[in-house]
């Protein structure tokens, strides 16, 4: 039997697909403009499930002021954009079509309820968006702003006021970045390099009370299309919902996991978590009937707001089912001790969230607290407590 029919399909499919990767690289790097509204559209009936090409021809819409079609396009993208498994630019997407048509509750509570899917890669804003509610990340989507620019830019340099959280849409930055390394005469700066691109973060706004500034420069490598948060948003929405703290928290953490890794393929070597002092955590599960679970831990990155908790493996007992226990233990009530000069600090928080990390050769948790019902006296023994690490 002769198969060349097939091998010429199959050959065909080939050539096809390279072609629309090409015509859809071309358009998305702005190296090839169509301004004709009749053009686009017939490159949509030969690349009818394109994401990127729907996006790109509801920019093209909005430019015409044919608002209510760029709408029904940006929709149409950000579905495009969920089976496909980019979270960031369909979100993107939905947003730009909200603000030509709000959502029903209906509409919005289904789109919430895909972005939820637990099939979506680990990513800073899947990490962001996880622990909040539907009210939450509604307030949070309706703040982004888009922001596009071209290559060589500079974005953030040292000593800026951090005063933004961006998320990466498209395109690749390249963050350089100076961390303090104190010797006994002198404080020295290492200097450390990172690309980043899709879906990653830049900013540190955790703790949203505190002023920080930029330790880093950071220069766009191409052409960027981003997704900015107003710290002056979010401190709106952290008034009305304090949780959306615990989300910039655990983006913090998530940062600071995907540096060290960097540090590690570069170096070729184990780099140890910074970690502060031992503690002591009383969990107490929901589960009704439970007793406390007690663990020792070490404390990192503690501010008047809350802290992260790496436990101890060998104490924690459950190497081999550290995902189960973290299921247990989610948005439980914690009872932290914090040892400091003879005396000992109880602070009462929740968990809000976990997340698996390996530490000292063992896997084990590092728990996300949020501090909770503290009086303003304990905020300042905290506060003394703090600044004394």
């Amino acid at each position: 039997m002769n198969f060349d029919f097939l091998r010429d399909r199959q050959s065909s499919a080939r050539e096809m697909s390279a072609l629309q990767k090409n015509i859809v690289d071309q358009i998305a790097s702005g190296f090839v403009t169509i301004e004709s509204i009749r053009d686009f559209s017939k490159i949509l009936k030969r690349f009818p499930h394109d994401p990127v090409l729907r996006k790109v021809a509801a920019d093209l819409m909005m430019r015409k002021n044919m608002a209510e079609k760029a709408a029904l396009s940006y929709h149409k993208a950000a579905s495009l954009f969920l089976k496909s498994g980019s979270l960031l630019p369909a979100i993107a997407s939905i947003v730009s079509s909200w603000r030509i048509n709000p959502p029903s509750y209906r509409d919005a509570n289904l789109f919430l309820s895909a972005v939820r899917d637990d099939s979506f890669p680990r990513t800073p804003l899947k990490i962001f968006l996880q622990i909040l509610s539907n009210p939450e990340i509604m307030a949070i989507v309706k703040r982004f702003e888009n922001l596009q620019m071209g290559e060589k830019q500079l974005l953030q340099k040292v000593n800026d006021i951090q005063d933004t959280l961006y998320f990466i849409v498209t395109g690749s930055v390249k963050e350089t970045r100076f961390q303090p390394l104190k010797t006994k005469n002198e404080t020295i700066f290492k200097r450390s390099i990172y690309e980043l691109s899709a879906d990653d973060t830049i900013g540190e706004l955790y703790p949203i009370d505190e002023e920080k500034t930029s330790q880093s420069y950071v220069e766009t490598i191409s052409a960027v299309d981003l997704i900015r948060l107003p710290k002056p948003a979010l401190v709106e929405i952290c008034r009305r919902y304090p949780n959306v703290e615990s989300g910039l928290q655990a983006v913090d953490a998530f940062r600071a996991e995907f540096q060290r890794e960097n540090r590690l393929k570069k170096n070729r070597k184990e780099t140890r978590h910074q970690l502060n002092r031992r503690i002591c955590v009383e969990i107490h599960p929901q589960a009704s009937g439970s007793f406390p679970i007690i663990l020792e831990g070490y404390s990192t990155d503690i501010s008047i707001g809350g802290t992260c908790v790496v436990l101890n493996a060998r104490d924690l007992g459950v190497t081999e089912g550290v995902a189960a226990f973290a299921q247990t233990i989610k948005n439980s009530k914690v009872k932290i001790s914090f040892p400091t000069e003879g005396l000992e600090l109880k602070v009462s928080g929740k968990i809000a969230w976990t997340q698996k990390v390996i530490f000292q050769s063992e896997r084990t948790l590092t728990l996300g607290i949020q501090f909770q019902n503290l009086s303003p006296k304990m905020r300042g023994m905290l506060f003394v407590f703090a600044g004394s690490q």
